[in-house]
């Protein structure tokens, strides 16, 4: 069985490609069909609505959560790092650091997302607001690895591999 790729229509798209690669005859092809902006959107809906992704979504999980922030961040993220957009100004990459940093609070490999605009700044040689984005993100996130840090112990043996520390084995 193939899987399925569909592109979510965005403002004033008026159709959708549904790609649905396929082996049936050993050759590796692949069916590509340009289908109509709402029944791309209802199929995804639909697909949404399958009995694990709602299964998923009933319980109480940081993916969802996690899911719900980084996309808007990233399309946030884009636009702000964009070379012909952004003033060189303070404001904007404090607060993608801040909400990348809350991001990383959330998951802990959001870490990367603070990595990834610190990188797209750095790309196109802002380096002020490359340094911004990396600075705010460690004080949003400092706090909470203090504390965990410093707490770490009060954790019983056999939980300490899922709930303690990330980074206790580097003191040990």
């Amino acid at each position: 069985p193939g899987s399925e790729a569909a592109s979510v229509p965005a403002a004033g798209v008026s159709s959708a490609v549904v790609s649905v690669p396929f082996d049936a005859t050993g050759g590796g092809t692949s069916l590509t069909v340009r289908v109509n902006a709402s029944v791309a959107l209802g199929a995804t809906l639909l697909g949404t609505a399958t009995t694990p992704a709602l299964y998923l979504s009933s319980m109480l999980l940081s993916e969802p959560l996690f899911l719900a922030l980084l996309l808007p961040l990233l399309i946030h993220a884009e636009r702000a790092t964009a070379e012909d957009i952004g003033d060189g100004g303070w404001r904007e990459p404090a607060i993608l650091g801040a909400c990348a940093g809350g991001l990383a609070l959330v998951r802990s490999h959001g870490i990367a997302m603070v990595a990834a605009i610190a990188l797209a700044y750095a790309m196109r040689r802002r380096w002020r607001e490359a340094g911004l984005v990396l600075v705010v993100a460690v004080l949003v996130v400092a706090p909470w690895q203090l504390w965990i840090a410093m707490n770490d112990g009060a954790i019983p043996p056999a939980l300490h591999g899922d709930y303690g520390s990330y980074t206790s084995w580097l003191f040990e």
